[in-house]
């Protein structure tokens, strides 16, 4: 998914619904580029570059949660040394309606000062680019049933799916939740499927990246049964397979944690408890530690917890299967990896669950259990230290150990990437941001705004038309071409006035003397159209002229049924 990235479209696109039986205009005239919409909050998170965090959860032998440790209680060691520990917060939420880890019934006081009750915003992410078939199933079953018993009043559930699409937008109708996880389908794909020598992904992995010579001989001897090539070039088309399978799956599982990440910055935006639910077959991720821990960072900073669901549930070693060169070593051989390759694949989800205080749920089928264990109050301590020395950009190791006088479970990061800081580019608030949240409508552009609600199913259209009076806007006449730029931004607030969902468009008017002539008095249209599930919503719309800085905003209530 990509929620950042723009959406290009040419005027006649967007104008055409607007203008009705108008005449299409030039796209050279009116040139409309769309983007998602994402709030620039007016204040930023600051960071200290120089320090490391870790989410910490601390469980009893029974998987609850431990409160009340304080500082002392924790020991942090980065490549077996110990470091100081610089900061230590302790994160408690108790959501509305929910008993809390100590058992405070609903609606009762916080046994602790920290604690809040906060909105909770659950982004379900199902990894579609990794996972079978009937993985994908038995998870959208998992989640419809947990809709169905588990989901707090209050909450604030999304779906979203790595292959790139928002599926439904923050809703607390569990039923639109329900039907649109119905659109869910797979688009996993396997490699060079069909070669001879058939070659798995992990295959591929110990032959390019860990240079294993029992496997690659394997499939050197199942590759001469097929090939009349000289043994050196049959042993250098191995190679070359393996190195290109590895690549592909390589950049499959860069997709999907840029997926994840752009999720989690979406999310990061949010004022709440911000929880993301991934589940996932799982996907092969050595040597992509970087990409890790630069999405493991931008979590912990922003406060969103990654819980991850291994969709295999329980597994046992995959049957061997009949492959074209295949011989007894090849038989042998994956009878030897036993349960290697699915392990593999587990390491990303369980590294960004355990290292932002969220949970890797794996070897069990019930899945509907592992959903409701990830959706309960948790106790989180945020760490953090200095490392010693210069980045060396390699990557460093942690261990966090905790004395309670009991057994515990801790699960924390296990390590980071010591890379010297960089400064990232910032996305500044703008005017037109402000007046996005602003209460009062302002009338100073030459603009009005008009909205429609139509019927669908989970996901309906709210369509917000845009009117330009082009007898008031004003145009840079130069050589008989009246230029102007725009910029026009429609977005869904709830009752609670918490975003939910905007597009922004770019227009760049360069109008000829004809055509200023035929839409002078008329003006121009334009339609924004936004997914919602039912409920009842504030449209906020903004148009900004970029010559004088010129606005006018207006709040328009929309109901959909």
């Amino acid at each position: 998914m990509r929620l950042r990235e723009p959406i290009v479209c040419t005027g006649l696109c967007l104008l055409a619904t607007g203008l009705g039986a108008q005449t299409a205009i030039d796209t050279k005239e009116v040139s409309v580029r769309s983007s998602a919409y994402t709030l620039r909050l007016a204040t930023a998170l600051q960071v200290d570059a120089t320090l490391v965090e870790t989410n910490v959860v601390v469980r009893d032998g029974r998987g609850r949660a431990v409160p009340g440790l304080q500082r002392a209680d924790f020991e942090i060691r980065d490549e077996g040394k110990k470091r100081e520990i610089r900061s230590f917060v302790v994160q408690t939420a108790v959501h509305a309606g929910a008993p809390d880890a100590t058992g405070d019934s609903p609606g009762a006081a916080p046994s602790a000062a920290n604690r809040t009750i906060r909105t909770r915003w659950v982004g379900l992410v199902f990894d579609d680019l990794n996972s079978a078939a009937a993985d994908l199933v038995s998870a959208r079953a998992a989640a419809v049933r947990f809709l169905k018993e588990g989901l707090q009043p209050g909450d604030q559930v999304a779906v979203f799916t790595t292959y790139g699409r928002q599926i439904l937008p923050f809703t607390t109708d569990a039923a639109a939740v329900a039907a649109a996880l119905d659109n869910l389908a797979p688009h996993a794909r396997t490699p060079n499927r069909g070669t001879c020598p058939s070659m798995t992904p992990y295959e591929a992995y110990l032959i390019d990246n860990r240079q294993d010579p029992s496997v690659l001989a394997v499939k050197v001897s199942e590759a001469r049964r097929c090939s009349f090539a000289s043994p050196g070039a049959v042993v250098q088309m191995v190679l070359a397979q393996a190195s290109q399978i590895w690549e592909e799956v390589l950049q499959n599982s860069r997709n999907t944690l840029g997926a994840l990440h752009d999720i989690v910055d979406f999310m990061g935006r949010l004022q709440g408890d911000r929880l993301v639910l991934a589940a996932s077959s799982g996907f092969l991720s050595s040597t992509l530690e970087m990409e890790q821990d630069n999405l493991i960072n931008r979590a912990l900073h922003a406060g969103v917890v990654i819980d991850a669901l291994d969709a295999k549930g329980l597994f046992t070693q995959t049957p061997v299967e009949s492959v074209p060169g295949m011989t007894q070593r090849s038989v042998t051989m994956q009878q030897s990896m036993g349960t290697s390759p699915q392990m593999a694949s587990n390491d990303a989800l369980a590294n960004l669950a355990y290292s932002t205080g969220g949970i890797f749920f794996h070897n069990n089928n019930d899945l509907t259990a592992g959903i409701r264990a990830m959706m309960a109050p948790e106790v989180t301590y945020l760490i953090a230290f200095a490392p010693e020395g210069s980045p060396d950009g390699k990557y460093h190791k942690i261990k966090v150990r905790v004395s309670t006088g009991q057994s515990v479970d801790v699960q924390a990061r296990p390590g980071y990437m010591a890379l010297a800081a960089k400064k990232e580019a910032r996305m500044e608030p703008r005017k037109i941001d402000a007046e996005v949240l602003a209460a009062e409508d302002h009338r100073d552009a030459p603009a009005t705004f008009a909205v429609t609600a139509a019927d669908g199913e989970a996901a309906k259209t709210v369509s917000s038309v845009l009117h330009i009076d082009l007898q008031r806007l004003t145009l840079k006449e130069i050589h008989g071409v009246h230029s102007q730029k725009l910029t026009y931004i429609a977005a869904l607030l709830d009752a609670q006035g918490n975003f939910v969902i905007g597009k922004e468009y770019q227009i760049d008017l360069a109008l000829k003397e004809s055509t200023l002539a035929q839409y002078l008095e008329r003006g121009l249209n334009l339609t924004a159209q936004l997914q919602a599930p039912k409920g009842s919503y504030r449209l906020r719309a903004v148009l900004e002229v970029a010559g004088d800085g010129k606005m006018s905003s207006a709040t328009l209530p929309v109901e959909i049924q």
